[in-house]
C-alpha cells in the first residue's frame, strides 16, 4: 500500500489537534484516538468503494481535494470541533461525506462512537475534520507530489482491500463498505423487500382462506351434529307415539272382550 497519503492524513489528526478537540468535547484523549483510528480507514475504504462501484465519482473527490488544500483548511482543522465551528465548509464535508457514504453514515456514525466511547455528535464532529484530513492528503499529492487522476483512482482502488484490512474488525463495518452505496446491492435490496411483500401477502391470503375452511367446517359439523339429534329426537317421539297407541288400542280392545 502506498501510505505515504494516509500517513498524512493520520499525522494531521494527531497531537495538538486531538488535545484541543479533547478540550472542546468534553471526550477522553485515548478514546478520540480510538475513533480516528477508525473514522480514517473508514473514510478512506468509502470513498475506494464508491470509485469502485460508480467511477464518475472520481472527478467530484479530485475537485473537493484541490479545493480543500488551496484553501488551507487543514489550517484551522481544529474548528470542525466544539460549537464555533465554519458552519460552510462544514456543510461541503456533509455534503461530500453523505455522497461517499450515502444512508449509512449515520449507522457508521453510531457503530464507531460505541467503539470508541463517545458521543455520537463528538464521533460526527471527528467525521468531518477527518473528511477534512482525507481530502487536503489527496489535494497535497495532486498539486505538490505530481498526483494525477488516474494515480489517485489507482490508489483507491488498488488499496481498497488494505483499508478494509485497518478498520477494527469488531466494528463490521468491512463488510458494509466492500458493497456499500453500490447500484447492485441497492437493486438487489429493493428486490428482496419486493420478495418479502410478495411472501406477507400470500401468507396473508392463505392465512385468510385457512379461516374460512375451518369455519365452514365448524359449522358443517354443528349443522350435522343438530340435524342428527332432531332426527333421533323426532324417532324416539315418533317410537312413544306409536306406543302409546297400541296400549290404548290393546285397552280397548280388552274392554270390548270384557
Amino acid at each position: 500500500m502506498d501510505s505515504k497519503i494516509l500517513y498524512y492524513t493520520k499525522s494531521n489528526l494527531e497531537g495538538n489537534f486531538l488535545q484541543n478537540a479533547a478540550a472542546k468535547t468534553g471526550e477522553k484523549l485515548e478514546n478520540l484516538s480510538k475513533a480516528v483510528s477508525a473514522i480514517v480507514p473508514t473514510i478512506f475504504g468509502g470513498m475506494s468503494n464508491k470509485v469502485t462501484n460508480e467511477p464518475s465519482f472520481l472527478p467530484t473527490i479530485i475537485s473537493e481535494s484541490k479545493n480543500v488544500f488551496t484553501n488551507q483548511s487543514l489550517s484551522h482543522l481544529d474548528e470542525f470541533v466544539g460549537e464555533n465551528k465554519k458552519d460552510v465548509e462544514v456543510t461541503q464535508v456533509n455534503s461530500f461525506l453523505f455522497d461517499v457514504f450515502g444512508g449509512s453514515l449515520h449507522h457508521i456514525i453510531e457503530k464507531i462512537a460505541s467503539f470508541a466511547g463517545i458521543k455520537n455528535s463528538s464521533t460526527r464532529q471527528l467525521f468531518d475534520a477527518s473528511g477534512v484530513a482525507s481530502l487536503n492528503s489527496i489535494g497535497k499529492n495532486i498539486i505538490e507530489e505530481g498526483g494525477s487522476s488516474e494515480s489517485i483512482n489507482n490508489f483507491l482502488e488498488k488499496n481498497k482491500p488494505g483499508f478494509l484490512s485497518i478498520i477494527p474488525a469488531s466494528l463490521g463495518l468491512s463488510l458494509l463498505l466492500s458493497g456499500a452505496h453500490s447500484p447492485m446491492t441497492d437493486a438487489n435490496n429493493i428486490q428482496q423487500q419486493s420478495n418479502t411483500y410478495q411472501m406477507q401477502k400470500s401468507n396473508s391470503f392463505l392465512k385468510t382462506l385457512l379461516i374460512t375452511v375451518i369455519g365452514m367446517v365448524i359449522i358443517v359439523a354443528l349443522f350435522r351434529s343438530c340435524w342428527g339429534n332432531e332426527k333421533e329426537h323426532d324417532h324416539v317421539r315418533g317410537s312413544h307415539e306409536q306406543a302409546t297407541s297400541m296400549i290404548i288400542t290393546n285397552n280397548n280392545i280388552v274392554n270390548n272382550f270384557i
